[in-house]
């Protein structure tokens, strides 16, 4: 990316800009051969979200990084409006992922969240464990998720294809797939194959079907097995030994609540520094700038989180306000990084600590902080404005493309 104009021997494909207008610079394709039709793209998925100006664009995801991180419950909203704007997919466009247990289900919320007109993902829907089949929330985790397979022979298939928002019948595009693999000769590209009646019916003669995918789990070795049931019941030591003493933690920090804070869950709790606003329509609002307290087995950290990250650069503004916040803290800061640390104190819940005390020396700390971040709210605000300004347009373009678009 260029904070002016892309050199020569580039590409201009997007420029990004801020909601109030400014420019955060311009993104270049070299095109170095003119008959080379493939260009790559490298960047975070904050630049797939910009590819759409490209005159046409294949998106190879093997992450899964979409999925989300929970390992319980329906994709929120949130997840889903993300997938749409980073994994943008149109007329132009294809989205290529490995077919997993955890994408279909995905993919199928998806459809689904589509044919209801984006309508809200209910925060009440019952949960289930969508990132393996087999296992039910509530009850222990399923060993064969910590077995370690190793790899022995791998294919490339097109076993799924979700086009125009719906599931539709991939065997067409899969013989057209596997001909081109093997007559490399041809001049013929694939969606030519696939779309061209006439072509389909002359060339494509063996048409793929998706009866010959396996239709049963491979079976797991017995050592392989065996060592994941030890590794289930370690990790199940582990969580009820974290879990005791954080509830012993929260006990010790509830006079926390009465500054602000919520209540710890887990090892973590949060103190919104602005009231909650909604991104876009069927979000589930969230504070605009917040404090978060992380409280892991040897240490307690203090850090700030803020919900507009594509439009604030929040370490900017951390190295800005670096010395009051050093002051504050009584402690050298920075390098600022993505984790936004502000406090960090020695023990956590492995350690005997004073936690009312720990309790009432961050209850002092706290409107300190309120009176840094006054800034970051403001300028948050200001973003969400200029967001606002711009959603219906966002939508309509968001809303044209997955229509039209094929994974």
């Amino acid at each position: 990316m260029y904070a002016d104009a892309v050199p020569d021997g580039y590409e201009h494909a997007a420029s990004l800009t801020t909601p109030n207008g400014d420019s955060l610079g311009h993104i270049g394709l070299k095109c170095e051969n003119a008959d080379r039709p493939w260009q790559l793209l490298d960047g975070n998925d904050y630049y797939l979200s910009h590819i759409s100006s490209l005159k046409s664009w294949v998106i190879v995801d093997t992450s899964g990084s979409f999925l989300g991180g929970e390992e319980y419950g329906p994709p929120p909203a949130e997840a889903l409006h993300d997938f749409e704007r980073c994994r943008r997919h149109g007329p132009k466009g294809l989205l290529v992922v490995p077919h997993t247990h955890a994408a279909t289900v995905f993919l199928n919320r998806y459809v689904d969240w589509l044919s209801s007109g984006r309508a809200r993902v209910g925060a009440n829907t019952q949960p289930e464990r969508w990132g393996l089949a087999g296992t039910e929330a509530g009850l222990p985790p399923d060993p064969i998720a910590y077995a370690h397979p190793i790899v022995v022979r791998a294919e490339f298939l097109v076993t799924g294809l979700v086009k125009s928002g719906v599931w539709s019948d991939p065997g067409d595009l899969e013989s057209a797939r596997s001909l081109l693999e093997a007559r490399y000769d041809l001049k013929l590209g694939i969606w030519d194959l696939v779309a061209n009646a006439t072509l389909r019916d002359t060339l494509l003669v063996e048409r793929q079907s998706l009866a010959d995918t396996p239709q049963a789990p491979a079976p797991v070795p017995p050592g392989a097995a065996e060592r994941a049931a030890s590794a289930v019941t370690m990790k199940l030591a582990r969580e009820a030994q974290a879990t005791t003493e954080l509830r012993r933690v929260a006990v010790g920090l509830e006079s926390l609540q009465a500054a602000g804070w919520t209540r710890l869950h887990r090892s973590w709790a949060t103190c919104a520094l602005s009231d909650e606003y909604a991104k876009w329509p069927g979000q589930e609002p969230t504070s605009l700038v917040s404090l978060v307290l992380g409280v892991t087995r040897r240490s307690t950290d203090v850090g700030v989180r803020i919900s507009l990250y594509n439009d604030i650069n929040l370490v900017q503004y951390l190295e800005a306000n670096c010395n009051k916040l050093e002051n504050i803290a009584g402690q050298t800061l920075g390098p600022f990084s993505g984790r936004a640390r502000v406090l960090s104190l020695a023990g956590g819940w492995g350690d005997d600590v004073d936690w009312p005390a720990r309790s009432s020396q961050l209850i002092a700390l706290t409107p300190a902080w309120r009176d840094v971040f006054e800034g970051l709210v403001q300028q948050s605000l200001a973003a969400l404005a200029g967001s606002n300004a711009l959603a219906a347009h966002d939508l309509a373009t968001r809303s044209s493309a997955a229509d039209q678009g094929d994974l």
